[in-house]
């Protein structure tokens, strides 16, 4: 008798249409089909406060700040920079810059202020959006970045910055796709950067298709279903 991954695994298809947006063709349209569905546990540090998200929670927060980034003139293929810690802003923050056209350039935390400068000019960002502790280090090289014209910070609000919260309070949960520029499942999604332990570090490209992908990831080599909850211990801003 055939075991039932093999049966998966023989059955498995990967259809992609062509215009495809990680943001609104699977969180939102989640949202649609399953709006009270857990798309994710928030826990903090203490590992007392834990929050259910759902994905009406995950698609209203990042077509907040969609909106926000729209508000700025954002245009499908601007870069932003996107340092912070294991927090929900993180998620929303990267599928809001998606639904735009916006390529995040996901940062770890450990990220040095030479770091921040190289990246920031490799790619001519427009945006950064950074937890509140990395605001020092984003002022350090400022006056060093001349593509750079919004800073939005999260949690502790800075003079002359934008505050996150407060901005995407300030926006609907709602935003139309046919408000932006649509998006191609080959166009550039996010641009991570390899470590740079032997030359300057090198922009490593990914498109839309990369984060469906992952569904492959999920079912065939984390072995995950519906009913399952993932732990995930990794760091932001890394990639494997």
């Amino acid at each position: 008798m055939t075991d039932p991954y093999t049966i998966a695994h023989s059955n498995y298809r990967f259809d992609l249409p062509a215009d495809f947006n990680f943001g609104f063709d699977v969180i939102d349209a989640r949202a649609k089909e399953t709006p009270g569905r857990i798309a994710y546990i928030a826990v903090d540090r203490t590992g007392e406060d834990i929050r259910p998200v759902t994905y009406a929670d995950l698609a209203g927060a990042s077509n907040r700040f969609a909106n926000v980034l729209h508000s700025l003139d954002a245009a499908k293929g601007d870069f932003a920079l996107v340092i912070m810690e294991r927090i929900p802003a993180w998620f929303e923050t990267l599928i809001g810059c998606m639904k735009v056209g916006v390529v995040a350039m996901p940062g770890t935390t450990l990220l040095t202020a030479k770091d921040i400068r190289y990246r920031i000019n490799k790619t001519r960002a427009r945006f950064v959006v950074v937890s509140s502790d990395h605001a020092d280090k984003v002022e350090e090289i400022r006056a060093d970045c001349p593509s750079l014209e919004h800073l939005i910070i999260v949690t502790n609000a800075r003079n002359g910055w934008i505050h996150y919260e407060s901005a995407c309070a300030s926006q609907p949960a709602e935003i139309a796709p046919h408000q932006l520029e649509p998006t191609q499942a080959d166009e550039m999604m996010l641009a991570y950067f390899t470590s740079g332990t032997t030359a300057d570090p090198k922009l490593v490209p990914r498109d839309h298709s990369y984060a469906k992908a992952h569904e492959i990831t999920g079912r065939f080599w984390l072995d995950l279903n519906d009913n399952d909850v993932h732990w995930t211990l990794s760091d932001t801003g890394w990639a494997k």
